[in-house]
């Protein structure tokens, strides 16, 4: 089965020290994966490394056949991120909320 997001030796060093130390992981297609960890564990840098908005340090990786390092544009166009601070309107529903944002995008809600 091919992996939807692949890692090898995934690295991120900020000023205040290590945050992903050689994170190697295969997660196939079709699979959830959750990142858990106590705050300073690095799983936000994992996602902002692994969406394209970070350049790791060391290691590579891919997320649907793209290098998020050099094609984090197509990986942002295939893939989806809810924080805890998501910026969801709670008066609307889950759709209404999906549809709004479409609209923002650019995107046919019909």
């Amino acid at each position: 089965m091919t992996a939807a997001i692949w890692a090898q030796g995934l690295t991120k060093v900020f000023a205040s020290g290590v945050a992903v130390d050689r994170l190697t992981l295969d997660v196939p297609a079709g699979s959830v994966l959750a990142l858990l960890g106590p705050n300073g564990a690095g799983k936000t840098t994992t996602v902002r490394l692994l969406n394209g908005v970070l350049t790791p340090e060391g290691g590579r990786a891919q997320v649907a056949g793209f290098d998020p390092a050099t094609e984090g544009d197509e990986v942002r166009r295939r893939t989806g991120v809810l924080t805890e601070n998501a910026g969801l309107d709670d008066r609307l529903t889950t759709r209404e909320n999906l549809r709004f944002t479409a609209r923002l995008r650019g995107f046919d809600t019909a």
